[in-house]
């Protein structure tokens, strides 16, 4: 039973590992592209959107996230094929956002909202590369509308096998030290005997090494 791992693409696994800060933080300056050291702090918020009526659809986020600039990320994992999954992360996002504002309040009170898609599925067939980003541009000259909106996507059957093999490092690092913190029923600390192995270099080596010099750079 020692020897079970639980892939992080589980969904329960996947949450676990978010609800570590360090974690949290290495995930986010990896696909975003930030220095870990201007993540002054992020927070786990309630995944559940606001319905303003009785009959609107609801929205339950895997992993909702506050950052220290007020960015608000929506982190999601798909296993299962979703042709429709821009649909709905489009929808996503666009809650988060309008679950901003209150009656009454000004228009300058929306904060930028990031969508993180994780996918086990081919979204964009006939594009190799693993990881995409999008905001909303200008059709012809292709400047921003505005940065509010920003939806990254990161389809993992395109890994190449070394990241792939690099991933499964990771994965086992993550849950012995899962293991031996549940063991010791105290938080597990870096330099007790476990390596921790979260940080921005250890997403990096499971593939998620987008350069900082990508257009999509910068969220905090």
């Amino acid at each position: 039973m020692n020897n079970f791992l639980m892939k992080p693409k589980i969904d329960f696994a996947f949450k676990e590992i978010m609800n570590d800060e360090k974690a949290r933080t290495g995930f986010l300056a990896a696909v975003l592209h930030l220095d870990p050291a201007d993540i002054k702090s992020t927070r786990i918020l309630n995944p559940y959107l606001r319905q303003a009526h009785a009959d609107d659809k609801l929205g339950i986020l895997d992993v909702r996230i506050l950052m220290n600039d007020d960015t608000e990320i929506d982190t999601e994992i798909q296993l299962s094929e979703l042709k429709v999954w821009s649909d709905r992360s489009l929808f996503y996002a666009a809650k988060m956002y309008t679950d901003q504002i209150k009656p009454g309040q000004k228009y300058n009170v929306f904060k930028k909202c990031v969508s993180i898609s994780i996918l086990d599925f081919i979204l964009f067939e006939g594009k190799n590369e693993f990881y995409s980003c999008f905001h909303i541009l200008e059709d012809t000259r292709h400047f921003k509308y505005t940065d509010k909106m920003e939806f990254h996507v990161i389809e993992l059957p395109k890994l190449a096998p070394a990241l792939k093999e690099n991933s499964s490092r990771l994965i086992k690092r993550q849950n012995r030290r899962k293991r031996w913190h549940y063991r010791n029923q105290c938080p597990a600390q870096p330099g007790e005997g476990e390596p921790t192995g979260y940080g921005e270099e250890a997403w990096t080596a499971c593939g998620v090494n987008l350069s900082r010099g990508s257009p999509c750079g910068g969220s905090s």
